[in-house]
């Protein structure tokens, strides 16, 4: 009995012809074959006009009866290879060793010599489980791709997924449960929906049907797991903690202005304006530039929350401080939920602008400090006179000054190169008060101070410009 497999395949294109030529031997004859079987598979893609029935047209694919072996042994060469019957007479094909241990009957027929094709070019070998089983019926019917391609695929069943309760915000008899990634809070919604007037309008409007008996409410947000906990915490606690890092503060700020919770980011940014400030005096009672759990990096965002938060009063001294981090500033960085912190292409651009600005204001201050005007009431003109030359013309060599010129740190005091220069002491007390702290020092500290929205580029309604401290002072001595 011979095996003879046919196939019509579909294909999407008419444009490719593929011709699979093949035979199995009859399984019913024992004749112990001299080489293994196999089946000879041939493919063949040739250019053809496109079928005017549509792009649904089949393209038959014929599997015809074909022995690999040559039954009269006249062909095969000197390395026990055998030509193609479907490839140029330069191709040949080499014997694969039997796949299967049990012998398969090869009878020698002259139906089965193989029609060859001289267009093409590859023959791929399949071999053919002998031990696979047939029955008759499969002699002669083709295959249908079509139903095999459509048979169900067995697929596991995913796991069932659910969000993990937060290990610090889970009460278990909270009523209010919020779930954002995989990471689900259950609170009270009380003290939230006093706050907020987002989730107070949320949660007030009528359920279509009340919750079962012991569930709570569940709502699904979009924010990273780590702002909501720094968000729901405040809630929790009642306060902001004692001194907040960046990455708190910025949930803050950031969910609170987009679930309504006005006072949240009131309190966030009051914080804020204790290291960024809009007021000279407040300026100089600041020890450090940043916030004491901040990086200088994150001047970046608190440039971004101002903006978000409409604290115009944070810009001037941000955007100042961010001109001092160098190339960072276009670096940006990494925030806590991994999002990238940059600044805008206009506040970069500021910045840009703004440092060459600083950096000639500061050099002019520095210049304007030392200039040989002494003092109305000076008790040696013209010995004092001659020492402020002196430090004048001396502060490029000194690296100290030179360094707070380059980093924009106009506020620096000049009294300690004033001691190390004029180690000698000739200029009088009243010089020497003049361009003391409370001198001209502080003269220019206030001119640019009274400048930095001008030279940062930002508009700021009442800032602070230096006169109201004046009046003051004078109050205090009458």
């Amino acid at each position: 009995m011979r095996r003879v497999v046919s196939s019509y395949l579909q294909s999407y294109s008419p444009f490719a012809r593929i011709r699979l030529l093949g035979d199995i031997p009859p399984l019913d004859v024992d004749v112990v074959p001299t080489r293994p079987a196999c089946i000879t598979v041939a493919v063949q893609t040739e250019d053809l006009s496109p079928s005017s029935s549509g792009s649904n047209t089949p393209v038959a694919l014929s599997i015809e009866p074909v022995i690999a072996t040559d039954p009269q042994g006249s062909q095969e060469d000197a390395n026990g290879t055998l030509p193609s019957p479907l490839s140029t007479p330069r191709a040949q094909t080499p014997v694969l060793d039997p796949v299967a241990p049990d012998p398969i009957d090869i009878p020698a027929n002259e139906d089965d010599t193989p029609q060859n094709d001289a267009q093409s070019s590859t023959t791929p070998t399949v071999v053919i489980d002998p031990t696979e089983p047939s029955t008759p019926e499969d002699d002669e019917k083709p295959m249908d791709i079509g139903q095999v391609l459509a048979d169900p695929v067995d697929i596991a069943p995913a796991e069932d997924w659910s969000p993990q309760p937060d290990e610090d915000l889970w009460f278990e008899d909270g009523n209010l449960s919020i779930v954002t990634g995989n990471v689900e809070f259950r609170i009270y919604k009380g003290p939230l929906m006093k706050q907020s007037g987002f989730f107070k309008d949320m949660l007030s409007l009528p359920q279509p049907s009340p919750p079962a008996s012991g569930s709570c409410a569940t709502v699904h947000v979009s924010d990273s797991p780590e702002d909501m906990r720094h968000f729901l915490r405040t809630f929790v606690e009642g306060c902001l903690r004692f001194e907040p890092n960046f990455n708190e503060i910025s949930a803050y700020i950031r969910l609170g202005h987009k679930y309504q919770c006005d006072k949240l980011v009131q309190r966030s940014v009051d914080y804020l304006k204790k290291y960024y400030v809009d007021n000279f005096d407040e300026w100089f009672k600041v020890t450090s530039l940043d916030p004491p759990t901040f990086q200088s990096i994150h001047r970046i965002g608190v440039v971004n929350l101002a903006r978000l938060a409409g604290a115009d009063a944070l810009l001037p001294v941000a955007l100042m401080c961010c001109c001092m981090l160098g190339a960072d500033i276009s670096k940006g960085f990494i925030r806590e939920d991994g999002t990238l912190e940059t600044l805008s292409v206009e506040d970069l651009t500021r910045c840009f602008v703004g440092r060459a600005k600083l950096l000639e204001a500061t050099f002019v201050a520095t210049h304007r400090t030392f200039r040989n005007t002494v003092a109305l009431d000076c008790k040696n003109p013209p010995r004092c006179k001659e020492a402020l030359q002196r430090l004048l013309h001396q502060m490029i060599e000194n690296a100290e000054l030179m360094r707070d010129i380059r980093d924009l740190r106009f506020d620096n005091s000049k009294t300690d190169y004033i001691n190390s220069t004029d180690d000698d002491r000739e200029l009088c007390s009243r010089c020497f008060a003049m361009i003391g702290k409370t001198g001209r020092q502080q003269e220019q500290h206030k001119e640019i101070f009274r400048k930095l929205p001008e030279i940062m580029d930002v508009q700021v309604e009442g800032w602070w410009t230096g006169v109201e401290n004046t009046v003051l002072v004078e109050d205090a001595d009458t």
